[in-house]
């Protein structure tokens, strides 16, 4: 359902006109989670409403808002991330290899 709300919000459309580019779309129906492309529409166009009713206007507005902050910000600095090494990590890794190669005897070239 988070994807349909991105699509909804990104394309600038209606609950109908969600469900139905959804299920004319296959890029689409992969993006919101389908197993395959399907003729059907994926849900009805009263489920946005169900759930907007489930959770209460505010809390359905600050999703809303959450998701459409995310993706306007983009995807995130690989600066910040800890699991993508820095270049400058990868310059002490190959200096280390080279220095313990050289210590055995080994020859570091052409790595």
């Amino acid at each position: 359902m988070i994807g349909a709300v991105i699509i909804k919000h990104k394309l600038c459309l209606s609950d109908r006109e969600t469900v139905a580019q959804i299920q004319e779309t296959p890029y689409l129906q992969y993006f919101v989670g389908l197993p395959g492309y399907q003729m059907e529409p994926p849900f009805a166009p009263s489920l946005f409403v169900e759930i907007r009713k489930r959770m209460g206007a505010t809390l359905f507005d600050d999703f809303h808002a959450a998701v459409v902050e995310r993706i306007e910000k983009g995807p995130s600095d690989p600066k910040k991330r800890k699991d993508k090494a820095r270049p400058a990590d990868n310059d002490k890794a190959a200096e280390k290899a080279a220095s313990n190669a050289a210590s055995h005897g080994e020859r570091s070239e052409g790595w």
